[in-house]
């Protein structure tokens, strides 16, 4: 996301300086430093930004160390409105407290990591904010493009094009929170064009439009021209079956989250596009990469449909 942004802003007549490992996936016309993290911020010590979005903090002393080095009159800390899983009831822009991690075991050890490093981070801005009302948080929900590096959507074409039943973990009834690159980038650079993102401490970045995740399945085969064939199955059944499928199945995990009245889109005034829209685009654009584990597990999936 932080190539289409800053895209984006150079289209906007911004002056762009990218700091990142792959110099050569920067945007045309943006001032580029390729470098590692910690080098490259000590290489930008001193230079005087309008503005620093940082989307790779880790943890406290990552963000700490980019807003102690760096010459900015605002600095936005990338997190994740996946904060909210760390406890129950938490809203997308709520400040978390260690007295609110009550869910932390239910999520994968990978998962607890990042989200632990990006609190650390979040509570050095907000100890900033309170002081000096020049660094916040803004929060994102999982991201699709129609150049997305994860292969969810792959996940998912795959099996709609190999014609046999797709497994909908538990029907499939779940409605992931999910926006689009193209979308949160635009809703960015509106709030920085409007210099209102010093107004709230906390931005969260959540779509009102969005679906379930049988019906992103069933849009994304209507987008190739599909039939589409499914089976419900519970995480129970799987669990003995296939657990392989509950780890690899991008979206069944997910809940709705509610968004706020810090929410990009709402202060930006932009209007989202809606999902099922961007949902046919990427099925006919996305380039299905080959993927030995995937074919494995697809393989289990339709031994174990066989025998139903």
């Amino acid at each position: 996301m932080g190539k289409r942004l800053a895209e984006m802003l150079l289209d906007d007549d911004h002056e762009v300086t990218v700091l990142s490992r792959h110099p050569e996936k920067a945007p045309s016309g943006a001032i580029v430093v390729g470098s590692q993290r910690d080098a490259g911020i000590k290489k930008l010590s001193g230079v005087p930004f309008d503005m620093v979005v940082d989307f790779i903090a880790f943890d406290g002393q990552s963000s700490a160390d980019a807003m102690d080095e760096l010459s900015f009159k605002i600095y936005i800390l990338i997190s994740s409105t996946w904060m909210g899983r760390l406890g129950k009831n938490l809203k997308a822009d709520q400040r978390i407290g260690l007295e609110d991690i009550t869910e932390k075991k239910h999520l994968p050890i990978v998962t607890q990591q990042y989200l632990l490093g990006k609190l650390e981070a979040e509570g050095k801005v907000l100890d900033r904010y309170q002081k000096k009302k020049d660094a916040v948080i803004l929060r994102l929900p999982i991201l699709w493009g129609t150049h997305d590096p994860t292969g969810r959507i792959e996940f998912y074409l795959r099996r709609i094009l190999d014609g046999y039943p797709i497994i909908r973990v538990n029907g499939g009834n779940n409605i992931p929170s999910m926006a689009w690159t193209e979308d949160i980038s635009q809703a960015i650079s509106l709030l920085i064009a409007k210099r209102a993102f010093g107004e709230s401490p906390i931005w969260e970045g959540l779509t009102a439009d969005q679906l379930t995740t049988k019906d992103i399945i069933a849009t994304l085969a209507e987008g190739l021209g599909r039939e589409l064939s499914t089976v419900d199955i519970s995480t129970e059944d799987l669990q003995k079956a296939i657990p392989q499928y509950l780890e690899a199945e991008p979206l069944w995990m997910l809940e709705k989250q509610w968004p706020t009245g810090s929410n990009i889109f709402w202060h930006g005034g932009l209007q989202e596009t809606r999902q099922s829209n961007w949902l046919k685009r990427v099925s006919r654009e996305t380039v299905i990469n080959r993927n030995l584990n995937d074919e494995k597990l697809r393989a289990k999936e339709i031994r174990f449909l066989r025998n139903l």
